[in-house]
């Protein structure tokens, strides 16, 4: 998992249109995680939050789970 906090969107919004709408959406920190499937991305489960410093070891690690189950969803639907 990558973790941006509202820093590293406020860097990214220079040249991202995506950072600066999830800024104006008011998210101040975002985390993706990539969906992995035999070596092979499929897409990303991403989730921005409202609070900044909003993502704790142990949330990455849980959306780290749901994004193992979704990749297996993913791949066999």
């Amino acid at each position: 998992p990558v973790v941006y906090r509202l820093r590293d969107l406020e860097q990214l919004a220079a040249d991202s249109d995506i950072a600066r709408r999830l800024l104006a959406q008011g998210v101040r920190s975002f985390c993706s995680v990539p969906l992995l499937s035999h070596d092979r991305v499929l897409g990303a489960l991403n989730v921005g939050r409202t609070r900044e410093e909003a993502f704790t070891p142990a949330d990455c690690e849980l959306l780290h789970q749901v994004a193992q189950q979704i990749a297996i969803a993913v791949e066999n639907g």
